[in-house]
């Protein structure tokens, strides 16, 4: 399952990405590629690794360690001076962590990274249209429609 929840994961910020104004996304570096099964998000003029990470790096088959040098080399002459490499609990890599360790990466000080999922079923406006509510009617998302 997390392998689905890192491949939706990685769409949508390549949704983002790719639907960020032209200018804005120049300035900011704004790029999203697919290398050794994995999404790269680099943002260069984003210093967060919300923005510049590898996402799915070992789900879908393990890196070679050539791919994994040039996932290196790919932050580094985009301008990306940190930047995370997200590995989830269940890469198909056995190697996956000493081939990180050898090229200096260390699992970061905040070690847990939240996903959170629900069943399918749209969501629907409430009455009054002020948010967003599950069918459930548990779990909802204020806010305002535009003209609302």
């Amino acid at each position: 399952m997390i392998d689905r929840l890192d491949a939706s994961e990685a769409l949508a910020y390549r949704d983002m990405f790719a639907a960020a104004p032209p200018l804005l996304a120049r300035s900011l570096g704004l790029e999203a590629r697919e290398t050794a099964g994995a999404t790269l998000l680099l943002a260069p003029g984003i210093p967060s690794p919300q923005f510049n990470r590898v996402i799915g790096l070992g789900n879908l088959r393990a890196p070679s360690e050539s791919e994994t040098d040039a996932i290196a080399a790919a932050y580094r002459s985009a301008g990306v001076k940190s930047w995370w490499a997200q590995v989830s609990p269940g890469t198909r890599s056995e190697k996956l962590a000493s081939q990180l360790a050898a090229r200096g990466f260390a699992p970061p000080a905040r070690r847990a990274w939240v996903k959170m999922s629900r069943g399918g079923g749209g969501c629907q406006w409430r009455s009054g249209g002020r948010g967003l509510r599950s069918p459930s009617g548990r779990a909802r998302l204020a806010g305002r429609r535009r003209g609302a």
